[in-house]
């Protein structure tokens, strides 16, 4: 049975509905309750099928869901409703909390995991922060359909090719905290183009006009000058684009930055596959014959992890901003982080947590054990070479 809750702002420009769904009666009716209190429309469900039947018909902003439901587990439910909606916000509450579903949860782009027993001001607010999250990612999408239908052509060859010439590398450390040292720098990719103004775009260009390899020659030779002026005992960074790895020049002995390779991690993200790389894994290998050390960057937010680990058999892992976030009140996440420093240290990987902002993140991660931390807390990503005030 379904049923639809009004809440009491329904006089306002659009009331916010949220679908619970749950075999349990008691929480739906808990669901109801707290979230018609605080003004939202509420709908029930009582398992996937009838959530994503709902879905053809109703208005939603968000999710909350069970896990553990008769039928269609609340795994294959959130996939199903993924496809449909990207920027959909799901958020997880289970009583019976588990890392395999947490992991197979973070896969699907949950918002939110939270655990029984919950309290009814704890599901409002989490709505309220799906709500929002909601909100601002249909204005993005409007943002950018605006730019594109208001932009003659995509940016071309010439275009891209002014981009790189007002190009530069930002860097931002990676603190130690059990030291409170300064142990590497991330280089990253900056230019003055207004055509291309972040890397995001100076990449989706290079993708599309085929010239990967041309970024990448342009990004490594910047690397090879920051590398000369490297602070003593500290590494960096460099992320490098799967693509990257068909370009010849990048393994030449005689290339610029292979002269500083003994000082350089090349980081791959884990948000592209790398099996469309032919040879990849000796790729790799070869990249480490030369000194090269590799980092798996964004781990827990893309493609799986055990392919990337199987072909780069990296030196570092570089945990996701997505699991770092407000992990100084989330449980589940510190149980997952504190798994992933486990593991990784059994395989004798150094791990860093990227994406840290506040203090209470900083030491939750340092109490985990995760030995190395980034993110704008330390220090932004500016002129080379930025120090972090302790």
């Amino acid at each position: 049975m379904v049923h639809v809750n009004q809440g009491r702002t329904a006089t306002t420009k659009h009331t916010a509905s949220i679908l619970a769904v749950d075999d349990d009666p008691a929480m739906l009716r808990l669901f109801a309750s707290a979230l018609s209190r605080a003004g939202y429309r509420s709908i029930d469900a009582e398992n996937g099928a009838q959530a994503l039947a709902l879905l053809e018909t109703e208005r939603v902003d968000a999710i909350i869901t069970d896990l553990a439901m008769p039928g269609m587990p609340g795994l294959e439910f959130m996939r199903h409703v993924r496809e449909r909606d990207p920027d959909l916000p799901i958020l997880v509450i289970t009583g019976a909390p588990a890392i395999d579903t947490a992991i197979g949860s973070i896969d699907v782009g949950v918002f939110r995991y939270l655990t029984k027993p919950i309290t009814p001001a704890e599901i409002v607010r989490a709505a309220s922060d799906a709500v929002h999250a909601r909100a601002l990612a249909q204005a993005r999408r409007a943002a950018y359909s605006h730019v594109v239908s208001n932009s003659q052509t995509p940016p071309g060859r010439e275009a891209l090719l002014r981009a790189l010439d007002t190009s530069w590398l930002a860097a931002q450390p990676i603190v130690r905290m059990t030291e409170r040292k300064i142990v590497a720098y991330e280089a990253l990719l900056r230019t003055k183009s207004t055509e291309l103004p972040h890397p995001g775009a100076v990449f989706s260009a290079a993708e599309q006009l085929d010239m990967v390899a041309v970024v990448g020659r342009c990004v490594r030779r910047h690397a090879s000058a920051l590398a000369e002026t490297l602070p003593p005992d500290t590494t960096l960074f460099l992320n490098l684009h799967p693509l990257e790895l068909l370009d010849d020049a990048l393994f030449q002995a005689s290339a610029p930055l292979t002269k500083y390779a003994g000082n350089i991690v090349l980081e791959m993200t884990e948000r592209m596959s790398l099996e469309s790389i032919p040879d990849a894994r000796s790729r790799v290998a070869a990249l480490k014959e030369l000194g090269f050390r590799i980092a798996l960057d964004d781990m827990g937010a893309g493609y799986a992890g055990l392919t990337s680990f199987a072909m780069l058999e990296p030196e570092y892992v570089k945990i996701d901003l997505g699991l770092v976030r407000n992990v100084d009140s989330e449980p589940m996440k510190q149980t997952l982080i504190r798994t992933i420093v486990r593991l990784a240290q059994d395989l004798s990987i150094d791990v860093i947590a990227e994406g840290v902002e506040t203090a209470a993140e900083a030491a939750a991660l340092e109490a985990i054990g995760c030995p190395l931390l980034q993110g704008y807390y330390f220090a932004r990503p500016a002129l080379p070479f930025v120090s972090v005030a302790w």
